[in-house]
């Protein structure tokens, strides 16, 4: 595979180097920026754990913007008598890593007027039931809906949705029926994929070389070392002409 590798890269004109160790055999690819291989490698790396995910039945995985998220989502359609409220949503524990937020995208239907409110918590709903002080993102805060798709963005905690029906009529029923649509994004941080990878290259002959390993495997990337000791010798596959890796 190495062989080949090399002689790929050769007819594309760029230059190459076949490395041995005492166990192993690799290519370098010189003449390469780095900066632009990293952006590579990150999107290779990101792509390979949303697969991994997407194999786990329980999981939804989507990549948007080179950003991976872990999705869960909920469909429903349901009465809300009037003046009540219904809340969706998770118990308001805070996010650790590699988990670092949340976004709240939903799609709502009603036969009557509703406000929206996205708390940080379960808790948050209990005490505005009671007709207590609670907490919410007032930038997310829609009124008199009948039908909206929206979003709220970089939530720290896992909090969620209140739909309110605040009709009322004496004579007239306001029960509204709702269909709800709500998807809740788990930004799973690419530093924590990414943080113990780095891009090994060689200088030889005033030119910058990656490493190009065909034996990484599914999360390899160009650039990527299994850390290989003992002496390693670059042979130019052109000109046999050899050198020690340092």
């Amino acid at each position: 595979m190495t062989i080949l590798i090399i002689s790929l890269l050769e007819n594309l004109g760029i230059k190459t180097y076949i490395v041995f160790t005492e166990d192993h055999a690799y290519s370098l690819a010189c003449g390469v920026d780095t900066e632009d291989i990293w952006q590579y490698v990150e999107e290779s790396i990101i792509t390979q754990v949303s697969e991994d995910f997407g194999q786990k039945g329980d999981m939804n995985v989507v990549i948007e913007d080179g950003n991976l998220f872990v999705v869960i989502q909920k469909q429903q359609t349901f009465v809300l008598k009037e003046r009540n409220m219904i809340y969706y949503g998770g118990d308001g524990s805070e996010f650790t890593s590699p988990i670092e937020y949340m976004n709240i995208k939903y799609d709502v239907s009603s036969s009557q007027p509703l406000t929206i409110y996205v708390v940080p918590s379960k808790i948050d709903y209990d005490l505005m039931s009671k007709g207590k002080a609670f907490k919410n993102y007032p930038s997310c805060q829609k009124q008199n809906v009948l039908r909206i798709s929206d979003s709220c963005d970089g939530l720290a905690t896992y909090g969620g949705l209140i739909l309110e029906n605040e009709n009322w009529d004496a004579f007239y029923n306001k029960d509204t029926t709702v269909n709800l649509n709500i998807k809740f994004y788990f930004y799973y941080s690419a530093y924590e994929l990414l943080k113990d990878q780095k891009i090994t290259y060689y200088e030889v002959d005033n030119q910058r070389c990656i490493v190009l390993d065909a034996t990484a495997g599914k999360y390899g990337y160009p650039g990527y070392n299994a850390n290989l000791t003992g002496e390693k010798i670059a042979i130019d596959p052109i000109t046999k002409e050899y050198v020690y890796l340092k």
